[in-house]
């Protein structure tokens, strides 16, 4: 194969360099994947609906996403500064958890409104 082609270091047009690269592909002799033993595929878990009533009892007791769950469902619902000194996380965490662990994972709808004072304030809104 090597011997057949000729190296040049220009192409006189792209019509001659992709006629070229073509016949210089369509030579190469196709190599034999290594065969794989026969698997089974992964077994998928069954997904089940996960509803705002069922998310509150997947939070472990005591645990972080418990005490925020928690703040979150009380009426005035929780500031950023509330969700942070009570976690221990920082804002951006917090953001990504109620964006990430609450509302995609859980599938609640957590609400953002802007209080008297102009914070923010996070509730779950309770589905009725």
């Amino acid at each position: 194969m090597r011997d057949s082609v000729k190296p040049v270091k220009k192409f006189t047009d792209r019509k001659t360099a992709v006629a070229r690269i073509w016949r210089a592909v369509q030579a190469l002799t196709p190599t034999q994947a290594p065969q794989t033993a026969d698997v089974a595929p992964k077994a998928k878990r069954p997904t089940n609906g996960t509803k705002a009533e069922d998310a509150a009892r997947k939070a472990r007791e005591g645990s972080k996403k418990a005490i925020v769950l928690e703040l979150l469902r009380r009426p005035e619902g929780a500031t950023l500064a509330d969700l942070m000194s009570a976690t221990g996380w920082q804002a951006h965490s917090v953001r990504g958890f109620l964006s990430g662990a609450l509302g995609k994972k859980m599938g609640l709808a957590v609400e953002s409104l802007k209080s008297a004072s102009g914070s923010r304030v996070y509730r779950i809104v309770e589905e009725r």
